[in-house]
């Protein structure tokens, strides 16, 4: 099998048929969400709360960062 540019962080079946995806491009690190239901899908990049694309910068340790205009903030909300 050749190499994916994307891993699979997270997948849950929320109800019969549907399921949730959490994708990471490992060429820039950027969050996907997918949904699957049926024979229908949908792929958004994955926010945080204030509507910031949420950036995995160190994908080994699965530590997901938000990078915006304000800074970088880790998981746990310190500012870097």
């Amino acid at each position: 099998m050749k190499n994916s540019r994307f891993d699979i962080q997270e997948r849950d079946s929320v109800a019969i048929g549907t399921t949730t995806i959490i994708l990471i491009d490992k060429e820039t690190g950027v969050n996907y969400l997918m949904v699957q239901s049926g024979y229908g899908a949908g792929l958004t990049p994955l926010l945080d709360e204030n509507g910031n694309v949420v950036v995995t910068k160190d994908r080994d340790s699965n530590t997901r960062t938000y990078d915006n205009a304000y800074g970088t903030r880790s998981e746990n909300g310190d500012k870097k």
